[in-house]
């Protein structure tokens, strides 16, 4: 085809149209008026239309091809005289599956896309002939569905949170384990396999996460080797062991054999109790106060609460000795201190003088039983200080004709 015309002046359009004033500056006069100027032509040569073959294929996929047709590929031509739109050969994916796209170096095409010429031109080579092809594979994905699980408080059946699952599509038992958003503060009540079904969304129960844990306590009798009573205590939820001091439901009538912490296993703790005591027995020191010696040692058995053993409970004075006092002696770290004397011995009675220091007057008289030789009295064994006072000094007191000054 006639392309241009040319000259060294420059060129003309095939169909240009000539006029005086356009060419009278790119040609020289002569001495007549006149001038010429000489045109070539510029011929090109015709090419044919054309074509792009976009070959579809399935190698190496389970995936047919809709009109079962039993070849591996498939190609599409695209011709450039023609804008008409191009279909993408209909597929059967493998079961359970869908075609996303077709996928190339240069690209991607949607699963339902159209072709053309002038989409496709610009991503292939033309051979020398005016043709060229490009080749798409397909890529499939499982057929999937979305699950919302809605997380449900057991206790209001107020629905505390969502999660959207994304499964495949035959899907109809879930395990917890996908469970993955549980809202803060809270746990699921269950766990295991679900039945889903067909259902879009499901509810699942949770419950609020316990700050405290009740821990079991097994209370053991160990000298009877036998359970005494089980009991419970709460405890922070984190707490690995229990104190004696938060035990509140000791069995009646025992104590515990241990006090401290107590390891916490299994949600028990195990606890060594005893029974309470309901009597103690006390030494006795008997004490010849003639002779300034022991007269020898004695058990008596009283409440356990007891803070003084009477006199009328000792059964084992010695033999040969009497009480000098009889009344309450009082408990001290176990023991109780009992004067005696021998039974022939000769003994006085020496008065008492309470003398009241505050307000300088006497407040009353006693009297105790000494030993015949006594010089000294122990205020240990005045059993008669009048009722409101107490004494100013304690120990021994000097005996001054028959008398005893004692300040209370």
């Amino acid at each position: 085809e006639l392309v241009y015309w040319e000259t060294s002046k420059g060129t003309l359009g095939a169909n240009a149209q000539l006029t005086f004033g356009e060419m009278e500056s790119i040609v020289t006069f002569d001495e007549k008026g006149e001038a010429t100027i000489t045109y070539t032509p510029v011929f090109e040569e015709i090419a044919e239309d054309r074509t792009i073959y976009v070959e579809f294929d399935l190698t190496g996929t389970e995936a047919k091809w809709s009109d079962s047709s039993t070849m591996n590929s498939k190609l599409v031509p695209l011709y450039e005289d023609s804008d008409q739109p191009q279909s993408i050969p209909a597929v059967i994916p493998p079961e359970g599956y869908e075609l996303v796209y077709w996928e190339t170096s240069k690209g991607t095409l949607g699963a339902n896309a159209q072709l053309t010429f002038g989409e496709m031109e610009s991503i292939v080579t033309f051979d020398e002939k005016g043709e060229a092809t490009i080749t798409y594979t397909p890529v499939f994905e499982k057929v999937t569905k979305e699950l919302t699980v809605n997380y449900v408080d057991e206790a209001t059946n107020k629905t505390v949170g969502t999660q959207v699952l994304t499964l495949e599509a035959d899907t109809t038992i879930i395990s917890t384990n996908l469970f993955t958003e549980v809202p803060e503060g809270y746990v699921l009540a269950e766990t295991g396999d679900v039945f889903i079904g067909a259902n879009d969304s499901i509810d699942v129960k949770v419950r609020m996460v316990s700050t405290t844990n009740i821990i079991g306590i097994n209370y053991w009798d160990v000298e009877n080797n036998k359970q005494a009573g089980e009991g419970k205590v709460t405890v922070d939820a984190g707490a690995t062991k229990v104190n004696s001091s938060q035990l509140t439901d000791i069995p009646e009538g025992y104590e515990l054999v241990w006090t401290g912490d107590f390891d916490i296993n299994d949600g028990w703790i195990y606890v060594e109790v005893r029974p309470v005591a309901t009597t103690q027995t006390v030494g006795v020191n008997y004490w010849d106060i003639v002779n300034n010696e022991q007269a020898g040692e004695g058990e008596v058995t009283v409440a356990a609460d007891a803070t003084n053993v009477n006199s009328s409970a000792l059964t084992d004075i010695p033999e040969g000795y009497e009480l000098v006092n009889v009344g309450d002696f009082a408990i001290t770290d176990g023991w109780i201190y009992v004067e005696v004397r021998p039974v022939d011995a000769e003994t006085k009675t020496v008065g008492l003088n309470y003398w009241d220091v505050v307000n300088n007057k006497q407040v009353a008289e006693g009297s105790v039983t000494v030993a015949a030789d006594a010089t000294m009295v122990n205020t240990s064994t005045f059993k008669d200080i009048p009722e409101g006072y107490e004494l100013v000094w304690e120990g021994d007191l000097q005996i001054n004709d028959g008398w005893v000054w004692v300040e209370v």
